[in-house]
């Protein structure tokens, strides 16, 4: 059997703008999962407790409610000690008195501290790592340590009682599968009555607040809570497995399972463990800054005005931005222009132009997508929110826009047939649009004005079959193509 220690931790509301934090006297990843594995447990009996000092499974935590100074709220505050791996602490009479005095100079201590705006969900207290020195030295004399027990055996009913009950569970159970096919909502309720009133256990009490924090919900109800929820998700996300007239509660735990599949992690844990999980939290924390919502929210590293770029845009559109781009890359050989002499070009008509038209051909061949065509997120057509791994791919797409709006900006001055030289994209660039909407509204009008008359000229020159006109007429079609892909997303707007 594995050494059972014991270590201390606690929790504080009151760590600035970033309100919860846990505190631990060393970083260590064994620790830190044990944490969130207590955490939940610990905030229920908090919760409900009567005492200032109260036990759980594997853990003691003395506690007081304190104020916090970033929103006006009421917040527990707790200092804990816990073992590890899990046995049965039986608190004896100086461990009330030693866990009293050490919640006091935690209050004088994260009072003093300055706290940053942001940083990690777990905080490395120094001022814990002479408390857990002493622990060790006198944890005999503080606790009572044991293995835990097998639960004891229940006691014994009566062969005929326990046969009626099964018999009266099994035809109320049968009623209810009838009636699910209808009544969704009534099977649920029932379903919950069922279980308090035969096995005498009521559901565990959801704790809203941490979620309601993360989120910036000023009162932590269920119905508050899924109204900010439902901004991470396209409305019809729910629509095809939770009715309109299903409990708040589960409309949240359906929303924060999508919400973990989205960010790849299995999607399967019940509300009353997503609700304290730190890690979902954190993210929650992130998309909801001072409670407004911020799609970019989790996509750190990316300068300002690029994020500030695709703000407007949901990411089912960037996808088919990418996945349009990741086509034209593709088809990388229609980009390949030769060099067509002056006399042709000024025949054309496009003298002004081309310079133009042959950067944004270069620049459509020397994209590499991150992740190949027809190859979207499984999620981002329903999410409203971009998630880390979209980074590199937001900067390059946002790379290629910015070129090519300037350069429609560039043509834009120039008249078709028109006879002066042009060297390239001017020096004194015009400012171009700092949102994606913007942006491909400019491309799409510009070029969508000019890129067929500039097809009509091929088509009507003297020789229209002569091989480099073929090749800049084919590019000039693939360029218009790809821009009426474009005109889709930017009608969205």
């Amino acid at each position: 059997m594995a050494r059972i220690r014991l270590f201390v931790f606690a929790l504080t509301p009151r760590a600035g703008a970033r309100h919860h934090v846990y505190l631990v006297g060393r970083d260590a990843p064994r620790l830190k999962r044990r944490i969130e594995q207590l955490a939940p447990e610990i905030n229920r009996t908090v919760a409900s407790a009567q005492q200032p000092v109260v036990t759980g499974p594997g853990f003691v935590v003395a506690w007081h409610t304190v104020l916090q100074p970033t929103t006006g709220r009421t917040a527990p505050e707790w200092i804990c000690v816990a073992s590890d791996p899990a046995a049965s602490l039986k608190p004896l009479e100086k461990a009330t008195d030693w866990l009293a005095a050490k919640l006091n100079e935690l209050a004088q201590i994260v009072t003093r501290r300055p706290w940053n705006d942001v940083g990690p969900l777990f905080e490395k207290l120094s001022e814990l790592q002479p408390w857990q020195h002493e622990l060790e030295k006198t944890s005999h004399a503080l606790f009572q340590v044991r293995p835990e027990d097998a639960p004891p055996p229940q006691p014994q009913q009566p062969r005929k009682r326990s046969r009626r009950r099964w018999l009266l569970l099994f035809l109320l159970v049968a009623c209810l599968l009838t009636l699910a096919l209808r009544f969704s909502e009534e099977l649920s309720r029932c379903t919950k009555w069922l279980i308090e009133k035969i096995t005498g256990i009521k559901p565990p009490e959801i704790p809203w607040q941490p979620l309601a924090e993360a989120l910036g919900v000023q009162n932590a109800t269920p119905q508050e809570i899924l109204e900010k929820l439902q901004m991470l998700f396209e409305p019809d996300q729910q629509a095809g497995s939770l009715a309109a007239h299903e409990l708040p509660e589960l409309k949240i735990e359906k929303i924060l399972q999508d919400f973990e599949k989205a960010m790849g992690r299995s999607g399967k844990g019940k509300l009353s463990t997503l609700c304290q999980s730190p890690t979902l939290l954190k993210e929650l924390r992130s998309l909801f800054p001072q409670g407004q919502f911020d799609p970019m929210g989790l996509v750190e590293g990316l300068p300002p005005t690029t994020a500030q770029f695709w703000r407007s845009l949901p990411p089912r559109d960037f996808d088919t931005l990418q996945n349009s781009l990741a086509q034209a890359a593709k088809n990388s050989d229609v980009w390949q222009v030769p060099e067509m002499s002056e006399d042709l070009v000024g025949a054309l008509g496009l003298k002004e132009q081309m310079p133009f038209y042959l950067e944004i051909f270069r620049r459509l061949a020397a994209y590499t997508p991150s992740q190949g065509p027809d190859e979207p997120e499984q999620t981002s057509s329903q999410r409203r929110f971009y998630v880390p791994s979209q980074k590199d791919s937001l900067r390059k797409v946002h790379d290629v826009l910015k070129f090519i709006c300037q350069a429609c900006n560039e043509l834009k001055k120039q008249k078709l047939n028109t006879s002066s030289a042009s060297s390239g994209i001017s020096q004194e660039e015009v400012p171009c649009e700092d949102n994606v909407k913007d942006c491909l509204q400019n491309i799409v009008t510009t070029l969508q004005e000019r890129v067929p008359r500039a097809i009509e000229n091929t088509k009507t020159f003297s020789n229209p079959d002569e091989e480099n006109l073929k090749k800049f007429r084919q590019a000039l079609e693939a360029l218009e193509n790809l821009v009426n892909k474009w005109k889709e997303v930017e009608k969205c707007r």
